[in-house]
C-alpha cells in the first residue's frame, strides 16, 4: 500500500525544474500508486487540527457532512526545492473547490481558485528546508450535500523522507 516514490517522480520533477514546463503529459508519469498514502481524520478544519501530510504523498479526502467545507493538512519540507500541488475534484461541474498553501501563521503563499472550469486545481511553489507548511482544501460550492470526494497530491524532488509513523 505504501510505496517509495519511483522514476515517475524524477521525470516529472525534472520538468518542474527546467522552466516550469508542466503539462498533463509530463505529469502522467506520476502515478498515485507511486506516492505515500496519508489518511484524512476529522476534525482537520484548522491549522491546529491539521492532518499530517508530506511531499510525495497523496490523500483521498472527502467532505461528508453538510457543514464540512474545509480540510487542512501539514508538512515539513526536508529540502529547499520546487514542489507541485494538485487537487483532483470528483464531479467538478457541480463542485467548486479551491486549493491553498499557507505558512505557519496561516498566510496564503500560493493558491488555485479555478471557477468550475477544470477538474484540477494546481500550483507550483518553492518550499524551503525545515519550514512547516499547510495545505488547505476549501469547498467553495458543493453541488451535493452527500459525500464529495477529492484527491490531493504533492511532490517535490529530494523530499523523500518517510514519516516516522509509516516506518
Amino acid at each position: 500500500m505504501f510505496k517509495k516514490v519511483g522514476m515517475g517522480i524524477v521525470s516529472a520533477a525534472t520538468v518542474l525544474i527546467v522552466g516550469f514546463g508542466l503539462s498533463n503529459t509530463a505529469l502522467a508519469d506520476l502515478k498515485t500508486e507511486d506516492l505515500y498514502e496519508y489518511q484524512e481524520w476529522e476534525p482537520n478544519n484548522t491549522l491546529e487540527t491539521a492532518d499530517d501530510f508530506g511531499l510525495n504523498g497523496v490523500v483521498f479526502g472527502n467532505f461528508d457532512t453538510e457543514g464540512d467545507k474545509v480540510d487542512v493538512y501539514k508538512f515539513k519540507a526536508e529540502t529547499t526545492n520546487l514542489a507541485y500541488f494538485s487537487l483532483g475534484i470528483k464531479n467538478w461541474t457541480k463542485n467548486d473547490y479551491n486549493l491553498y498553501l499557507l505558512d505557519e501563521k496561516g498566510i496564503v503563499l500560493a493558491k488555485s481558485e479555478a471557477e468550475k472550469t477544470s477538474s484540477l486545481e494546481d500550483f507550483i511553489y518553492k518550499v524551503k528546508k525545515d519550514q512547516t507548511y499547510y495545505i488547505k482544501v476549501v469547498a467553495k460550492e458543493r453541488g451535493s450535500q452527500t459525500t464529495t470526494k477529492y484527491t490531493l497530491k504533492a511532490f517535490s524532488e529530494g523530499n523523500y523522507t518517510i514519516p516516522e509513523w509509516l516506518e
